[in-house]
């Protein structure tokens, strides 16, 4: 069912409401996440079940993702569009992720959605900043056209902080700070 269609639909099941919200949900949040450090992007793509430990694709489960579908709902109720909230269903999911990646460390959990938890496999430094930031990268969606990654001087302060605590983590020889493709990041920042 299309975006702009949804508004005159009869009333449909939650599964298939959850399909349909998920259908636009995907495309979007994971642009948002490529917009990411490669080092928790690597996290992040974890996280959702995307990729496996040592970054290769999976498919696993990312979650029912109940509250985007709500924030598309209720943009759909009040007389908007799901395509304009879409921004802010992902950032709700975002803030969620973000939630849930921190309960992981402070509650010690090793499992989550069926797989290892992020801090079980790339440290807990490493899931926390991931974490930070899947809750800055909302910013980056609040309307506008989007925006590239922030560099030099202009960079978002959010930005500023994760890379130097990255920069922090990797310095300080804690192995498991590190994501298993650090070294991408450390031969392509070389390289510039």
């Amino acid at each position: 069912m299309s975006v702009s269609s949804w508004n005159d639909a009869p009333p449909r099941p939650p599964a298939e409401v959850l399909a349909w919200s998920r259908a636009l949900l995907d495309p979007a949040l994971r642009a948002a996440i490529d917009e990411l450090l490669d080092a928790t992007r690597d996290i992040a793509e974890f996280h959702f079940g995307w990729r496996d430990a040592e970054g290769r694709p999976a498919a696993g489960d990312a979650g029912k993702a109940v509250r985007p579908a709500l924030a598309l709902l209720s943009a759909a109720a009040v007389g908007g569009t799901a395509a304009a909230a879409l921004p802010a269903a992902v950032a709700v999911e975002l803030a969620h992720n973000f939630s849930l990646l921190h309960d992981d460390v402070m509650d010690g959990d090793a499992t989550r959605r069926h797989r290892p938890t992020a801090w079980t496999v790339f440290g807990a430094n490493a899931a926390i900043l991931a974490g930070d930031a899947l809750l800055a990268a909302p910013s980056n969606l609040a309307g506008g056209p989007p925006r590239r990654r922030p560099s030099g001087p202009s960079a978002a302060p959010s930005s500023n902080w994760s890379r130097g605590r990255a920069r922090t983590c990797r310095s300080s020889g804690a192995r498991r700070c590190r994501s298993p493709n650090a070294w991408r990041w450390r031969a392509a920042r070389r390289a510039r």
